[in-house]
C-alpha cells in the first residue's frame, strides 16, 4: 500500500525499483499496475516471493520482527535521508500496531505475501 501511494505521489517507478534494490532481501519480483476498488483508482504494487522448499502455503514464509526490519534497513546502501525516513515509517506502524493489538513493539513482525508486505501478530 505504501509503495503504490508513493508512486501516485510522483516518485519515479524506475527509481523507486532501483532504491529498493538496495535492501539485503533476497529473491523477489514487484508487479506494479492501475487497481480500482469501490469507483477509487490508485496504484497496486505486489511484492511477489517464489515459494519456499516444502512449503504448503504461503504464510509459511519467514515472519521478520520489527528488530529484524529495522537492522535491514540500516544494514542497507540505501542513503541515509532514505534509512532515517524508512525507519521512522517502520516505527510508527509498528507503534500502531502496538496501540491496536496490545502487542509489544519489539514483537511486531512483517510477513510477505505475494499480495502486500504487512504487520502482522
Amino acid at each position: 500500500m505504501n509503495l503504490g501511494a508513493m508512486l501516485d505521489l510522483g516518485v519515479d517507478q524506475k527509481y523507486l525499483l532501483k532504491e529498493l534494490g538496495n535492501l539485503p532481501i533476497d529473491s523477489y519480483k514487484i508487479k506494479v499496475y492501475k487497481d480500482k476498488r469501490a469507483g477509487i483508482t490508485s496504484t497496486k504494487v505486489d511484492v511477489i516471493v517464489p515459494p519456499q522448499k516444502k512449503a504448503s502455503s504461503l504464510h509459511t514464509l519467514k515472519k521478520r520482527t520489527f528488530r529484524d526490519i529495522t537492522k535491514m534497513i540500516k544494514q542497507s546502501n540505501l542513503s541515509a535521508n532514505v534509512k532515517k525516513i524508512s525507519l521512522d515509517i517502520f516505527t510508527r506502524l509498528a507503534g500502531l500496531k502496538e496501540k491496536s493489538t496490545d502487542i509489544k513493539l519489539k514483537t511486531c513482525t512483517s510477513t510477505k505475501s505475494a499480495q502486500s508486505i504487512r504487520l502482522s501478530t
